[in-house]
């Protein structure tokens, strides 16, 4: 702003000795008619012509000069003030001759006038040397800055702010000196000429006072505001257009971040009595400099206290939030996560975990304050683009404040912990996503998270339920009392997480006289989700694994790879390719988690939360705490793999097994649809459903799987199966029928009522059992059931090998 008030005072400056240069020539022609005779009167007139004629290419090429100036053609503005600079020692010399002695001889008041006129001219000479000359200079060197320049934090920008301080202290005297100069010019003696210039002197007189004050400001404003911003782009400005990376967190970028701080603690305090500088300056008299300097004036003042409110964020975000943050970055860098043994140092997450409750009330904040501060509504583009980012960025500290208790649960007060991480595989089919495959020993020591390898399940566990788990009479009504009941393996064909993690537990303590604080159960479809987390994965046999070939691979081309008809009678080959297929699911699975915790950065955090929200739901991913307060947290967060019991969420649960020794888990289609709904007296509703399962074995996979009973078992690709139909909570399932005569029968579990098949039966390749009945919800609930299914692999069928 005082740039512009400084440029409209030079201007108007250089407008007034236009105007006293045809005021002269109307001394000269004035003079050639006072009555002297003859020739010297024509010598006279020709005099006074000679300088009107100047006058005019003066005040023309003044005007060209601006022209020049605002077209950017530095060179051609250079030129103009040298033809000033001629022009008025043209107009000097034709006043100093001697000729016009005999009218200050004798017209002395006409002789003051030519002498008024000298010192006019004094004044055009010193605004273009002190004033006009250092622009040009400056413009013709450097230029006008472009908007590009002021939009890039750079040593550049530094360095131009620099040079306009400079010019700043170099023109305010220059002006304040002119002024005083002007001011002291004395007036002419007769009235015509008088009038044409006293205007000016009038307006130079009366604003004088705020001409200066105005020039005081800028002086001011220069150094104390300017040059300090200056100084800091220019030695930070390559340090700020680092792009930061949260994938190098550490030292380095909090150093970097806390340049912003210091800047913020600094400028700040300049800003503000910057602010009320402005608001103090008085109003000049002059009409159109106040028109250009009114509108900043009036911004600041109607504007004061939001501009200080944002000072005040910015104050509060340094103090609350960069500083911090730069605190912890330099304590605990993520490239220190994942230790030299390939171990996660939790006490970094925790870090972490503390300092976004830390921030976030500060974030909150300074979101409410972008979205009310009236400044900033003039910025719709800029604010939209800030408070949207505030808004993820606060989404994902709930979502980090969601998982918080998760995570304390699972990292502990400190002492140590020992999880027993489960991988299911689903392609031998079970109610909770597939048999107990392999198993691994997570250990959590001094803050040290280590995953252990990952081993054969009876490895791990018992193969026998006998001395291990006191299995209930209505588990082995339930789940067949020779296969539940009896093998500790089949565990997972109970649709309810907690009882089989109990289950397990108690296997491991069994085999390793050792308690496990909880049990942690994945299906190859997380090992899906997590890929695009971290990255495609290639295995030890060479096989690359992306999102979808994953699950294929995992649950149907691995087997067709080791598994042969030769290999099943075998039983040494066998085991080992038992042991091949379960070693690289298992190699997966660590590899997908252990490359997702040790690439932890704002983005894979993000990515890894969407991943576990979403798993909950889908049953692809279920944990069970030992201790009960934990367990309650667990479940409250949707990830307890629990059978449903909310009643005013109701869940129809569909949990499908195949009870044989094969794999044709990927095969199976489950395909749910809802009827018209009926309203009861009682406030629940009842809808018709009708339930199609398929199996959707294609031709190339019973020829590849012929005769080899592993693959598609000793029945060929027929699936022998047992499926459970668990009503919503408080509601129940009625008029239950098949398309197949199939033998079903009601009952309950965990108070909750289904129905399922007594004896086994088949779905025939390519085959399709349809079921029909009726499911109600717990009176005053009219909210559709959710169907909860045991984890298919169907979208994963049709799945391609990247190359």
């Amino acid at each position: 702003m005082m740039k512009n008030a400084n440029k409209t005072k030079a201007k108007e400056k250089k407008r007034s000795p236009v105007k006293l240069a045809i005021v002269l020539v109307l001394v000269a022609l004035l003079l050639g008619g006072l009555g002297f005779a003859g020739y010297q009167a024509y010598e006279y007139y020709n005099s006074g012509m000679g300088l009107v004629k100047d006058a005019e290419d003066l005040k023309a090429e003044l005007k060209a000069l601006v022209t020049h100036i605002e077209k950017g053609n530095y060179e051609a503005a250079n030129l103009s003030v040298q033809k000033i600079d001629n022009l008025s020692a043209e107009m000097r010399a034709t006043i100093n001759e001697e000729r016009w002695k005999l009218v200050q001889d004798k017209a002395p008041k006409y002789g003051e006038d030519l002498k008024t006129a000298l010192k006019f001219l004094d004044v055009v000479d010193e605004a273009s040397n002190t004033l006009i000359k250092p622009v040009v200079k400056h413009l013709r060197e450097k230029g006008l800055p472009s908007k590009s320049t002021f939009t890039k934090i750079s040593p550049e920008l530094g360095n131009t702010l620099n040079e306009y301080a400079a010019l700043i202290d170099e023109l305010c005297p220059a002006v304040e000196k002119v002024l005083d100069d002007f001011n002291a010019l004395p007036t002419f003696q007769m009235e015509k000429l008088e009038s044409k210039v006293s205007k000016y002197r009038t307006l130079a007189k009366e604003n004088e006072p705020e001409i200066k004050t105005y020039l005081k400001f800028a002086m001011k404003a220069s150094n104390g505001f300017i040059r300090p911003v200056a100084k800091f782009l220019t030695e930070n400005g390559n340090s700020l257009k680092l792009e930061l990376s949260m994938d190098k967190v550490g030292p380095e970028l909090s150093a970097q971040i806390l340049i912003f701080a210091d800047a913020i603690d600094e400028l700040c305090p300049l800003a503000e009595d910057f602010l009320k500088e402005v608001n103090t300056l008085p109003p000049f008299k002059i009409e159109k400099i106040e028109n250009k300097l009114s509108k900043y004036r009036k911004l600041a003042k109607d504007n004061e206290a939001d501009i200080l409110s944002l000072m005040k964020f910015a104050r509060e975000i340094s103090t609350g939030v960069i500083r911090p943050a730069a605190a912890v970055m330099t304590r605990s860098p993520l490239s220190k996560l994942k230790t030299e043994g390939g171990d996660i140092d939790t006490k970094i997450i925790r870090d972490y975990l503390s300092l976004v409750e830390a921030v976030k009330p500060y974030l909150n904040s300074a979101n409410d304050m972008f979205k009310t501060n009236k400044l900033l509504k003039d910025h719709p583009k800029q604010t939209v683009k800030i408070t949207s980012k505030l808004d993820s960025a606060l989404a994902l500290m709930d979502d980090y404040n969601t998982y918080v208790p998760l995570i304390d649960v699972l990292l502990g007060d400190g002492s140590d912990k020992t999880y027993l991480l489960v991988a299911q595989n689903s392609a031998e089919m079970r109610s909770t996503g597939g048999l107990p495959a392999s198993m691994g020993v997570v250990t959590i020591k001094g803050g040290i998270l280590h995953i252990g390898e990952f081993k054969p399940v009876l490895d791990v566990i018992p193969f026998k339920n006998k001395g291990v788990n006191k299995i209930t009479s209505k588990e082995n009504e339930l789940f067949s009392k020779n296969w539940y009941g009896d093998k500790l393996t089949a565990c997972t064909v109970n649709p309810h997480f907690p009882r089989v993690a109990e289950l397990i537990a108690n296997g491991y303590k069994k085999k390793s006289k050792k308690n496990v604080d909880g049990v942690i159960s994945m299906t190859p479809v997380i090992v899906s989700k997590l890929i695009p987390v971290m990255g495609n994965i290639t295995l030890s046999n060479g096989v690359k694994l992306n999102e979808k070939y994953a699950v294929k691979y995992l649950q149907r081309d691995i087997y067709f790879q080791y598994y042969t008809k030769k290999t099943i009678k075998d039983g040494k080959l066998r085991r080992k390719a038992d042991d091949k297929a379960n070693g690289l699911f298992a190699e997966a699975a660590k590899k997908t988690l252990g490359g997702v915790m040790g690439n932890l950065n704002a983005k894979t955090i993000l990515k890894l939360l969407e991943v576990i929200k979403k798993a909950g739901d889908d049953k692809i991913l279920m944990m069970w705490m030992a201790d009960k307060q934990a367990e309650e947290q667990v479940k409250a967060l949707g990830l307890s793999g629990s059978l449903n019991y909310d009643k005013n969420n109701p869940e129809l649960g569909i949990f499908f097994n195949v009870k044989l020794a094969n794999k044709l888990g990927i095969y199976v289609d489950i395909k749910t649809t809802f009827g018209k709904e009926t309203v009861n007296k009682d406030g629940s509703v009842t809808y018709p459903v009708t339930v199609k399962i398929k199996n959707n074995i294609d031709r190339t996979s019973v020829q590849k799987g012929s005769g080899n009973p592993y693959l598609t078992s000793k029945y060929g690709p027929d699936m022998r199966s047992i499926v459970y139909f668990f009503a919503p909570a408080g509601g129940k399932i009625s008029s239950f029928k098949n398309n197949s005569r199939l033998n079903f029968v009601s009952g309950s579990y965990q108070n909750l009522k289904l129905y399922y098949n007594k004896d086994l039966f088949w779905i025939k390749a390519g085959k399709t059992v349809t079921f029909t009945f009726k499911v109600t919800t717990a009176p005053g609930v009219n909210v559709k059931p959710k169907v909860v299914t045991t984890p298919l692999l169907s979208a994963y069928r049709t799945a391609k090998a990247p190359k």
